[in-house]
């Protein structure tokens, strides 16, 4: 059955010339077509990505007179702060949800701290928003 497949495609070829040769051109424009598509698609620039991660913060100390709150503390594998921010507060592009009174800034080019106005509640937890730039 393929053999005779084959041979009727043969023959209608033969029979029809033109629109068999703009046929297989037609094939070969698509085939080069899906290459350089995939080509292209590979080569695109990836987006840059920093590593990270968080260091929660320790539970507060009651014992001592004054006791102190631990701050919650983001590390990122690499630069990523501008020099001039540094020390300064960051009022947008990070939400901490549930939302907790108190102050973002960069410690360094490296490190984002939040500094609670009040202590941690006891066992609740949080999701970081941080926009891309």
């Amino acid at each position: 059955a393929v053999g005779r497949g084959l041979a009727n495609l043969g023959s209608k070829a033969r029979a029809y010339p033109r629109q068999t040769g703009a046929g297989l051109v037609g094939l070969v424009l698509l085939a080069a077509a899906g290459f350089y598509g995939w080509h292209w698609y590979s080569n695109l620039p990836q987006p840059h990505t920093a590593s990270y991660s968080l260091h929660k913060p320790n539970l507060t100390d009651y014992t001592q007179q004054t006791p102190v709150v631990d701050n919650l503390q983001v590390r990122f594998g690499e630069s990523v702060a501008p020099l001039s921010a540094i020390g300064k507060p960051v009022t947008e592009g990070i939400t901490l949800k549930p939302a907790v009174a108190g102050t973002w800034r960069w410690a360094d080019d490296r490190s984002l701290l939040f500094v609670p106005e009040k202590d941690w509640p006891i066992d609740a937890h949080y999701t970081l928003d941080m926009a891309k730039k």
